[in-house]
């Protein structure tokens, strides 16, 4: 028999190992690239041809092989092709049951099965059903449709315990409680500390997130679960992370694997498969192959079209509570302006714009220091600008009858909220309070005197109850991400409201928030798209690096804002590569700055031969450089700081400089961890870490 090539496990190196190659011959792989244009090319390793490509073995993968091999004679091991078919007809079987799952409403369990204490409702059973058939799925509902005790439903059986639960710190005691209340028969225990011990045997075993790496031995190694679930999954929406690759290797292990998240994605649609391969792995195949079919920067170009797949392939299931029949989840939204206090966003100007230079001069990435320094400072201030005046708001709905829950990210501004609301006995939930303050303040909230319930933007996770004291949020500060603003609604707009949500947003025409709010509609139409499957919104992306390059985005609008030049990246050539290259190579001593230029001089007149330097060079009376490198008409200042405090200072200093001494450059020597080179008046200034290149 004359095959026409050849199908076979990968093997031979990292890149195929484990995925399935197709090799045939180039009349036949001509047709199939047609069909199956996201493949990955395999060069100069075929049989009979020079670029094979390669599949994950997945559901849909293998059923896009039977189709193959139906149509082309090639050569397979027996072992490989049942496993390509089971499969094959696996992906057949989930999508009919997928289809029906809306339409099966009898929850049935078998003898042997723990008797639940609370009836589920019918959206509940719905999705029960589908999980017993598929398996592994995302559980998206909105807040507020109990997909908690969705998931303790699903433990009802012999064979899905021991089961693990994996969640948010602040969540473990809850869930606990929760596994009690929905299922009494089951055992629990939640593991306390990061020192490990003998876990005793239990039916639902919790833990945290956190927990995950000190623990991977016992929880990989030592227990064999048959079902685990991730509450809050949005977690694991970071690649690269430990938490992430222990929780893809318990999803492995296991035969039940659910994911519970009203919010899966905080940003780009690009953390969907970062969230789904670690439920079900490789059912998206690789980042590679995903990334290349369906994003441009992280953002998913068709979002409503890969919702549609999603749940066709029985990994998403999201439903409101306007379709199972419940009356919440609508509330309205107000975005105000109001008038803020400009004296304390100018108190930061000069820092301010310093950072943002640097992030703008510098190859630097969203998590350098400057970068976050600058986000924070810049937030931070926009929101004691505004913190009086949304004080003053608040006490105007809490006039008219309202209790008011008040979001808001940092302390400073937590401290004015206190101080302008303290007549209305605020409490805080925040990230500082233990679990018992938190439950103290849900209480004096929900039953006491307390007018005003201080939460922070993202410490909302489980968090239950206001809905019966509560239908007004006021947003103080805003959120990158409006997923967040979501979920923080979600804890008055639930199951148990019986008014209709009011949600106010207050934003100012400075600082931060006119930035923010353009991006938050990006990752609105990202979140519509792909998680609400709207088709209007989520064709909309246009901007290719929003997510990616926020915090430079940002730093942009705040110099346009303030009328600063937007600066060039600053190049490090000719005499100044040099210089710079060679103060980076040194360790300096950085006791005091007599010491360090001491150091410096010996360095630079050794090494410097082609340039001449001056040390202490006087430019004014008033104005003296610590060094100027000079050689034709490169005149380079070099200044020495051995403190980390006083860049306003330094910036003046910087511009009188440039401004007096005629310089071309300026290469700065100081404990400024993460902060990049920039520009002042067009001159470049260099700087060099001390926190780092020191003795």
């Amino acid at each position: 028999m004359k095959f026409e090539g050849r199908i076979i496990l990968g093997s031979e190196d990292p890149y195929s190992k484990g995925k399935l190659m197709v090799d045939a011959e180039p009349h036949v792989m001509q047709r199939i690239r047609k069909l199956f244009d996201n493949a990955q090319n395999y060069w100069n390793r075929g049989k009979y041809t020079h670029k094979p490509i390669l599949f994950p073995v997945n559901l849909s993968a293998c059923r896009d092989l039977v189709w193959v091999m139906d149509r082309y004679n090639l050569e397979i091991e027996s072992d490989l092709l049942k496993t390509i078919t089971d499969k094959a007809n696996e992906y057949d079987y989930i999508l009919k049951s997928v289809s029906e799952s809306d339409k099966d409403t009898n929850y049935r369990v078998s003898k042997d099965a723990l008797k639940l204490a609370l009836p589920l409702r019918t959206h509940q059973v719905q999705f029960n059903n589908m999980f017993n058939k598929v398996r592994k799925m995302l559980l998206a509902d909105k807040m507020g449709l109990g997909k908690t005790s969705s998931a303790i439903s699903t433990l009802c059986e012999p064979e899905r315990r021991p089961a693990l639960v994996v969640v948010p710190t602040t969540l473990c005691t809850q869930w606990e409680q929760e596994v009690k209340r929905f299922l009494p028969g089951a055992t629990t225990h939640v593991i306390r500390g990061f020192k490990n011990y003998e876990l005793p045997k239990v039916d639902v075993l919790i833990t945290s997130y956190n927990r995950l790496q000190p623990w991977q031995d016992t929880l990989l190694n030592g227990n064999n679960f048959k079902t685990v679930v991730f509450d809050e999954v949005h977690e694991l929406r970071h690649t690269g992370t430990g938490k992430r690759q222990i929780a893809k290797s318990l999803s492995e292990r296991t035969e039940f694997c659910a994911g519970l998240s009203g919010t899966p994605i905080f940003n780009m649609g690009n953390e969907i498969w970062s969230v789904l391969d670690v439920i079900k792995p490789d059912c998206l195949g690789d980042y590679s192959g995903f990334e290349s079919e369906w994003t441009t920067w992280g953002k998913v170009n068709e979002p409503a079209t890969l919702n549609h797949y999603l749940k066709q392939q029985g990994l998403f299931l999201r439903r409101s509570p306007e379709e199972v029949g419940l009356k919440f989840g609508e509330a309205s939204k107000h975005v105000f302006t109001i008038d803020a206090d400009l004296d304390k966003l100018k108190e930061v100007q000069d820092v301010a714009k310093m950072l943002a230079l640097s992030v703008l001069s510098g190859n630097i990435g969203e998590d350098s220091e400057s970068a976050r320094e600058f986000d924070w400072k810049l937030r931070q201030a926009t929101g004691i600008a505004k913190a009086k005046p949304v004080a003053e708001f608040v006490k105007m709905l809490v006039e008219s009858g309202e209790k008011v829950v008040l979001a808001g990210w940092h302390r400073a501004v937590y401290e004015v909220w206190e101080e302008e609301l303290k007549s209305l006995n605020p409490v805080m939930f925040t990230g500082s309070e233990s679990t018992r303050e938190k439950e103290d303040a849900v209480n004096k909230f929900v039953k006491g005197d307390s007018k005003v319930f201080i939460i922070s933007l993202r410490s909302g996770a489980g968090l239950d109850g206001l809905q019966y004291a509560c239908n007004t949020v006021v947003f103080g500060e805003l959120d990158w991400t409006s997923n967040v603003h979501d979920q923080v609604i979600a804890r008055v707009d639930r199951d148990g409201q019986t008014k209709h949500v009011q949600a106010y947003y207050l934003t100012i025409a400075d600082g931060s928030d006119p930035f923010v709010i353009g991006l938050l509609g990006v990752k609105r139409s990202q979140h519509d798209g792909l998680v609400e499957g709207k088709q209007s919104e989520g064709g909309i992306i246009t901007q290719s690096a929003a997510g990616k390059d926020r915090i430079k985005n940002m730093a942009t609008a705040y110099l346009r804002s303030i009328g600063e030049e937007i600066p060039e990246p600053v190049l490090e050539e000719g005499l100044l590569g040099d210089l710079a290259g060679l103060i980076r190579n040194t360790k300096l001593p950085v006791n005091t700055e007599e010491e360090m230029q001491e150091a410096l001089n010996k360095v630079l007149t050794d090494n410097m031969k082609d340039a001449k330097v001056e040390r202490e060079f006087k430019i004014t009376k008033r104005s003296r450089l610590d060094f100027l490198v000079s050689n034709g008409s490169e005149r380079i200042a070099v200044e020495c700081k051995i403190e980390s405090t006083g860049r306003p200072e330094v910036y003046r200093q910087v511009r009188r400089y440039v401004k007096e001494g005629n310089i071309t450059s300026l290469v700065l020597i100081a404990p400024w961890h993460g902060i990049s080179s920039f520009k002042v008046d067009n001159v470049p200034v260099i700087v060099v870490d001390t926190s780092i290149n020191s003795i």
